[in-house]
């Protein structure tokens, strides 16, 4: 016999949960998640359960066929990123993994991670002593250019770089907010951020079209992602449209630039907040890069606090921290009975945030990453980058790119907050964002001398 899911607290006719969600969904998700394996929730009128065990969150996961990506969520990003690597049904979504799979094999970090130091070099290079920064808007430079570069190779020109820059951020803010509105009706009227929106997408797909468009005409360096697109034909031979092409850009974009920016950032923000963590790391940067050079691809085995301090950043500030699927027919959830056609959600933010799994889960401690004690951690317990078949494509360049940019970041500088009482939030839009981060920037060398070589901290 089936158990029944408990019902989330706080349901309002006709629209059921979908406020909350709306208005505090990092902390709605969490407290329902310690209800229970499986909490019913409403979208509207329509059921949803809220996985809160990391077992049924991976089978979930891992099981496409009968959790189908999708749900009311999925349904209105689909309709403006159109039928792309990040929104379209299982078949497919495997015809176009197939497509991008080559572009992020392990073969080509190498060639990926040089154009990742010269983007960091560049960037350190814009540096200065005592320098307030944005450190959110630094970091999302940095990443949109090493993707821009990943996907077309030679980069964008200065116009079109800018205009992806500008108007990314107000895109990605456009789609959560019409992803979340209660009120179907509501957006579509004509307000001034619906405006900005609709004149952002115009302008980023439209600079995008025109890259495209010059690469198709001019030859196309064979590694890149965008060579690897324009080459592909699907089983009737058929190439991809301009499109199609300018949708899976889009979505690398926003999937390999925000996710991987908002993670350096909040790297630093915990940094600042955890000293001992801090000294830990920077011990270990100063005996891997003793000779003063800049970090590289092969440092990384020698990086071993720096990738477990990244690991832990992941979990406590994920940059996906919500994922929903559609049972696509009657199935259990635990002892759970599900409805075909619920929607089922699974929120990594709220799994890495419970106690259960993950003692004192609000703490930066990357020893929980140690062999010994990660052995304890629960499969499905740990899920930045989703699982199964639609786990990230770009999980390898994503960490590769985040534990380069701490470790070389991080040799030079300490990054502080300007003043006391300024607070970063976590800003649950179509990544885990962090808004405005003032940073001011201090040359380790004129705090003291270097910390004497060892082996790091454990």
């Amino acid at each position: 016999m089936s158990a029944v899911a408990p019902r989330a607290p706080g349901h309002v006719p006709l629209l059921g949960h979908a406020i909350q969600l709306r208005l505090r969904p990092l902390q709605f998700l969490a407290e329902l998640a310690e209800h229970g394996t499986v909490v019913e929730l409403r979208l509207g009128t329509a059921p949803a359960y809220l996985v809160g065990d990391p077992k049924v969150a991976h089978q979930v996961l891992l099981d496409a066929r009968t959790f189908e990506k999708g749900g009311p969520l999925y349904r209105e990003l689909a309709s403006l990123l159109g039928d792309s690597l990040a929104t379209s049904t299982r078949e497919r979504h495997r015809r176009q993994r197939r497509m991008v799979q080559p572009s992020f094999q392990h073969s080509r970090m190498p060639a990926y991670a040089s154009v990742m130091t010269e983007e960091i070099d560049q960037m350190l290079a814009t540096f200065a002593p005592g320098r307030v920064v944005d450190f959110a808007r630094t970091c999302r430079t940095l990443t949109l250019r090493v993707v821009a570069r990943a996907l077309f190779s030679s980069g964008l020109s200065d116009a079109a770089m800018g205009a992806v820059e500008r108007h990314l951020p107000e895109f990605s803010l456009g789609v959560y907010r019409r992803m979340t509105h209660p009120v179907s009706v509501m957006k579509r009227l004509s307000t001034p951020s619906s405006r900005r929106f609709v004149r952002a997408t115009v302008c980023l797909r439209a600079a995008i079209s025109q890259v495209i468009a010059e690469c198709s005409s001019g030859g196309m360096p064979s590694d890149c992602v965008m060579a690897d697109m324009l080459a592909y034909r699907d089983e009737s031979g058929r190439p991809l449209s301009e499109r199609e092409l300018v949708d899976h850009s889009v979505v690398l974009f926003l999937a390999g630039a925000e996710t991987s920016a908002t993670t350096i950032a909040w790297a630093f923000h915990a940094l600042a907040a955890n000293p001992e963590v801090e000294r830990a790391l920077h011990t270990e940067v100063d005996s891997v890069l003793s000779d003063g050079r800049p970090v590289e691809l092969a440092d990384l085995p020698r990086l071993d606090y720096t990738c477990r301090y990244v690991t832990e950043v992941l979990r406590r500030y994920p940059a996906i921290w919500v994922l929903t699927r559609t049972a696509m027919a009657e199935t259990m959830l635990g002892e759970v009975t599900v409805p075909a056609g619920s929607g089922v959600i699974v929120s990594p933010y709220a799994l890495h945030r419970n106690p259960r799994m993950f003692p004192d889960p609000t703490r930066i401690d990357p020893g929980r990453w140690l062999p010994e004690r990660a052995q304890n951690i629960p499969r499905g317990a740990w899920l930045p980058f989703g699982a199964g078949s639609r786990k990230c494509v770009g999980e390898e360049f994503g960490m590769i790119e985040t534990v380069l940019t701490v470790a070389a970041v991080a040799a030079r500088w300490r990054l502080r907050p300007p003043a006391r009482g300024v607070r970063v939030k976590e800003l649950p839009m179509t990544s885990l964002a962090t808004g405005p981060m003032p940073m001011r920037l201090e040359p380790r060398g004129a705090t003291g001398p270097r910390k004497p070589r060892g082996a790091p901290p454990q």
